[in-house]
């Protein structure tokens, strides 16, 4: 059953809202996050960012870099999505769908559609590759070194083996993201686009779309927007949040764990 919000402003000026106040919140804990780095760590994190000689960094910086990634992701997209809900005179919990805990059944069949469609994604993966590798070469140079970038200061905050770093990474990595990202992309813009279209389904792709062009990672575009179109269809049949989160959670955590297992192999 479709259930209406109409509280608090349209569903336009909720769209541009909601960008705007995470957009405000990332900058506003990234400066913090530095000054942060500077007093705690004695590192410039805006600094090492432009490095690009990230072998180079000291276990200090590479914590500085880790901090900041945390406090910005907390407060860009967690704190920013309770932010959203008092702006839009709603609760939070209600709207959100954070009230309700799915049912077992959900959460096996969200288990066994993430398990099963590996594959699918993987082969989505070589498309979307293909089809990147058609466009213009200057673009082209430019998306390549973004996911260049992206990858290497991945594999930096990745480091470290010891079992209290691996959960630290977790946290870091795999459980702010998750929480933070559906927060705001299921439990809000979902929400935002649903009410604004009237069509269920085209709420679901540009959601989905939308997610997945924020991590400017153009080779992994149409696979990351499959991931997170089933996160959407998941939220909506069992009208739970949790249960998308959960599964953004093992999908990250899968990477962490993946890294820590062939760094100690």
């Amino acid at each position: 059953m479709q259930e209406s919000y109409q509280r608090g402003p349209n569903p336009f000026s909720q769209l541009l809202i909601a960008i705007g106040i995470v957009l405000i919140n990332i900058y506003i804990f990234n400066m913090f996050s530095q000054w942060i780095g500077l007093k705690l760590f004695d590192a410039d994190v805006a600094v090492l960012l432009k490095n690009e000689l990230f072998n180079e960094l000291t276990t200090n910086e590479i914590n500085a870099i880790r901090f900041s990634q945390f406090l910005t992701s907390f407060g860009g997209f967690i704190m920013s999505s309770f932010v959203i809900m008092q702006v839009f005179q709603q609760n939070p919990w209600e709207y959100m769908r954070l009230n309700k805990v799915p049912s077992i059944k959900f959460v096996l069949l969200g288990l066994v559609l993430f398990i099963s469609l590996m594959p699918a994604v993987q082969l989505l993966l070589e498309w979307n590759t293909s089809l990147a590798n058609h466009m213009d070469g200057s673009i082209m140079q430019l998306f390549n070194d973004l996911e260049k970038q992206n990858n290497r200061m991945y594999e930096l905050l990745l480091k470290g083996n010891q079992g209290y770093m691996i959960g630290v990474n977790l946290i870091v990595l795999a459980l702010v993201p998750a929480i933070g990202e559906e927060l705001f992309f299921r439990g809000i813009l979902y929400r935002v686009f649903e009410n604004w279209t009237g069509k269920r389904h085209a709420a679901v792709w540009l959601t989905s779309f939308l997610f997945a062009l924020i991590h400017f990672q153009i080779f992994k575009l149409l696979p990351m927007a499959m991931l997170a179109g089933i996160f959407a269809y998941l939220l909506f049949f069992s009208n739970s949040l949790w249960l998308g989160i959960g599964l953004h959670f093992l999908n990250n955590a899968m990477v962490v764990i993946a890294y820590a297992l062939q760094q100690n192999g």
